[in-house]
């Protein structure tokens, strides 16, 4: 289950940056992406686990 949430989340968005970024030649929306995951992981008091969990509980409703 981690691995989903790792790639719904943050590989596929990314993905789409990367398009973006190389459509407009400019490589900023990836760097905004990766640097906003990097202040989320740092600032989140939430184990990982735990929010495995509020996000599986959330999509089987």
């Amino acid at each position: 289950m981690k691995v989903n949430i790792v790639v719904y989340y943050m590989l596929m968005p990314l993905s789409w940056a990367v398009m973006i970024d190389y459509i407009a030649r400019l490589p900023f929306f990836s760097l905004m992406l990766i640097l906003a995951w990097v202040l989320f992981l740092w600032k989140d008091t939430m184990p990982f686990r735990a929010r495995c969990d509020i996000l599986l509980l959330f999509n089987e409703k």
